[in-house]
């Protein structure tokens, strides 16, 4: 295996800087998209309507089937609702 020259090295420097500019921007459009659907389901959703929850819920499993990486975040509010459309029907 022979040695890398410097200007190899300076090559992947550059390349590894942008993969973390790449990986901050990344970040940065997941939580715009995250703060988007919070907003979204905060707008959309009155507490004592089972229906709202139900749209809610079926929105946050398309958001999970078309971005799997956010599923986690999604599972979460997910879970929300359905504590909350319990609490509903005690009423």
């Amino acid at each position: 295996m022979s040695k890398l020259t410097s200007l190899e090295i300076k090559a992947l420097c550059n390349l590894a800087k942008k993969i973390i500019l790449l990986n901050e921007s990344y970040k940065r459009i997941s939580d715009s998209i995250h703060d988007v659907i919070h907003e979204q389901i905060t707008v959309t959703v009155d507490l004592d309507e089972k229906g709202a929850y139900e749209s809610a819920k079926k929105y946050l499993e398309l958001v999970i089937e078309t971005m799997p990486s956010m599923e986690e975040e999604m599972n979460v509010i997910l879970q929300h609702f359905v504590i909350c459309e319990s609490i509903c029907e005690l009423r």
